[in-house]
């Protein structure tokens, strides 16, 4: 019986050795994509805490890499790994009660 135990304890850890793998590879082909840097217009922002609104709800959006905001700039500029997050982070910040410009730049 114990012997039984042991060989389905192996086969579970075995399994999961497997999963983790398998998650492991699909993160990092998802890294490897190439990153766009797009540049949004954006206008209402005030302040640093503003900044920071935008920054945190963006970060959260999958295919986002990386954002930055300025209110001295009035400028999101982020960095995407999936074009189909490009609208997601207009949704987010006009979310959030600001406004963004409706051609965003790309380049990067």
């Amino acid at each position: 019986m114990k012997m039984a135990m042991r060989a389905i304890g192996l086969s579970m850890v075995l399994m999961s050795g497997v999963m983790v793998t398998g998650c492991a590879k699909e993160a990092s082909a998802k890294n490897d994509a190439p990153a766009q840097l797009v540049t949004f217009h954006v206008t209402g922002m005030h302040c640093a805490s503003c900044e920071e609104a935008i920054q945190g709800s963006v970060a959260k959006i999958p295919g986002v890499q990386e954002c930055t905001a300025s209110h001295d700039k009035e400028e999101v500029t982020v960095k995407l790994t999936d074009a189909h997050a490009e609208d997601a982070v207009k949704k987010a910040i006009t979310g959030l009660g600001y406004t963004v410009g409706d051609s965003p730049r790309q380049g990067g």
